[in-house]
């Protein structure tokens, strides 16, 4: 998936700077604001592309470039999505080898890293300094998003406890938070924030056109692939006003290209394809420029092209939906005078709807899969921002899920055919396969508990892995589960049967992990009792033996006289010796 010079629905990762284009401006102002206050607040309408700026911009700039300070351009990155417990969150960050220290991993370190930022304010800046590790560079601590902790209780202390580091001159400390402008309402507890907001906020604002031309043009000269002069016009104008443009973009630009190189042969990316790709739905207006200017690749407009059901709009307040109703009913007319009036038409399905309806629809035997297919497909994380969708080929999904082709097709296939709510279309072994509609993700319950189901998952097991490099290559016996927790994870492993290509997912050392939990039910008297001998078969009674019928004992009678041998001849007689004398 490497050659693929679009993202999709996901954001950016650091390793694909090459084709991040259009930011330039923003990089270097937001480094310059870190810069000067060593404090930056991220500002932006949500989708704006905040996270993709912080990853692809602003770390590898500061990572290959620096800037003047105290320790170069020397750069150690903690990015953490405080939740439910803010400061742990940031003790977990700060614990990880090479930061504080050089040291391995331990839980009393960790548990003395969060004793000391809970105390005091300025715990951060006592940890830097009685850390002789972290003097040879300068530490970024990303805080994205911001926005999923402004409701916890400890949210003001973890505040203060990044903004005092960051204003302290005898630290090497930056702090940056990505903040979605629809939250600043909510952060009026927090006055160090709102005080710092005057100096170090910073406002990402859309792409512009010519920003949009670039974004769309140089990833492509990455790839070594054209498009047209026509198409890329179309998208710039067309996206140049939209308030969500880089989801659309990324989104319309990844189809676009797959249906592209489905078509080989083809040197230039057209406008057939991003018609193909993208769909009836949202694209009538492009069909109808194409018309205008004369496009001989133009199709005719019709009533055919519109949708079945329009897009879901987004859903007013109750307060608005209640005004609503009132005002419809002061207009519409009275109940007699609309006998004849036909009934309105029944409200199309949003893609969260379409979705439910098509899992209830599939057979018990494929529910299950459908299920492990979209947690394989999405990923919630807990200490990093989290990347909602994960691409996979079909080859992937086996592995991961140990099943057929032709069955995880079967099941795929449901989606595609109602509202493309998987992508793309023809499903090949090698191609990626993601969500094609990123709405659900958010309004589809059902997946929503999906994501968290495997979240818990990924981090029980992540957990007994990393325990069991503890154990055995490090010798650490206090590594090994015991008691109810050993008993709890028991009652995982066996609820779940998870298969090997799902583990390494998350962790390589599966291996190590299951006879980890081997070796801990032995030492602590839990390994399952040895299965019971077979029964031993009854031995058969003895057959009585047939009465026989009384006879008396037989008569006793002489026994015959023995007859005598005849006496042995006597032996025969010596006979004398002949002597023979000699004469004289």
């Amino acid at each position: 998936m490497s050659n693929i010079p679009f993202p999709g629905l996901r954001s950016f990762k650091e390793s694909e700077k090459r084709l991040f284009f259009g930011r330039d401006q923003e990089i270097w102002q937001l480094k310059g604001r870190l810069r000067h206050n060593r404090l930056a607040i991220l500002l932006s309408p949500p989708k704006m592309g905040k996270t993709s700026l912080l990853r692809c911009g602003l770390v590898p700039e500061l990572k290959e470039k620096g800037f003047p300070g105290k320790a170069g351009s020397q750069w150690k990155v903690l990015t953490i999505q405080p939740d439910k417990d803010p400061i742990k969150t940031l003790a977990e960050a700060l614990a990880q080898p090479g930061i504080l220290n050089n040291q391995r991993l331990t839980p009393d370190f960790l548990e003395e890293i969060h004793k000391k930022l809970s105390a005091n304010v300025n715990g951060l800046v006592d940890l830097y300094r009685s850390s002789e590790f972290v003097q040879f560079f300068n530490l970024l601590i990303i805080v994205d998003p911001f926005d999923s902790a402004l409701s916890n209780p400890t949210i003001n202390h973890f505040t203060n406890l990044l903004i005092r580091a960051a204003k302290n001159p005898q630290v090497a400390v930056y702090v940056v938070f990505s903040l979605s402008t629809t939250s600043l309402p909510q952060i009026s507890h927090l006055p160090e924030l709102v005080e710092a907001l005057q100096q170090s906020s910073f406002h990402l604002h859309p792409l512009n056109q010519s920003e949009l031309e670039i974004a769309i043009k140089n990833p492509l000269e990455q790839a070594g692939v054209k498009m047209e002069d026509a198409l890329l016009k179309l998208l710039v104008e067309k996206l140049a006003t939209e308030p969500d443009q880089l989801v659309k973009l990324q989104e319309s630009l990844w189809k676009t290209w797959w249906e592209w190189k489905n078509e080989q042969g083809q040197e230039v990316i057209k406008k057939s394809h991003y018609l193909k790709a993208v769909g009836a739905r949202g694209n009538i207006v492009a069909k109808a420029r194409m018309a205008d200017e004369g496009d001989p690749d133009a199709e005719t407009l019709s009533m055919e092209d519109a949708p079945a059901s329009a897009p879901p709009e987004k859903k007013p307040s109750k307060v608005q939906s209640l005004l609503d109703n009132l005002a419809m009913e002061e207009d519409s007319p009275r109940m007699e005078e609309q006998e004849d009036t036909p009934p309105p038409p029944p409200p199309s399905l949003s893609p969260s709807q379409i979705a439910d309806k098509v899992y209830v629809g599939l057979s018990s035997e494929n529910r299950p899969l459908c299920k492990r297919i979209f947690q394989a497909l999405t990923l919630k994380t807990k200490d990093t921002p989290p990347e909602t969708l994960r691409p996979r080929t079909l080859l992937e999904l086996q592995d991961i899920l140990d099943s057929e082709a032709a069955t995880l097709r079967q099941v795929m296939q449901a989606f595609v055919q109602q509202g493309s709510l998987i992508f793309p279309a023809q499903i090949r072994d090698n191609d990626p396969i993601q969500l094609g509609e990123p709405s659900i993700l958010e309004e589809w319950q059902r997946l929503r508990d999906w994501m968290d189901e495997e979240q818990q998952n990924a981090l029980v097991y992540t957990n007994i892995a990393k325990r069991a490099e503890r154990y055995f290559l490090e010798d650490d016996q206090e590594a090994l589960l015991k008691g109810p927790t050993l008993k709890e994870t028991l009652e995982w492993k066996k609820a779940n049967k998870f298969e090997q290509g799902w583990a390494e997912q998350y962790h390589k050392k599966f291996n190590l992990a299951m006879e980890f939990l081997n070796i801990c039910q032995e030492m602590d008297g839990q390994a399952p009792p040895p299965p019971p001998p077979p029964p031993r078969m009854a031995e058969p009674e003895p057959e009585p033996e047939p009465e026989q019928e009384y006879a008396p004992p037989p008569r006793y009678e002489a026994p015959p006289p023995r007859e005598e041998a005849p006496p042995s001849p006597p032996p025969p007689a010596e006979r004398p010796k002949i002597v023979i004398k000699k004469k004289t």
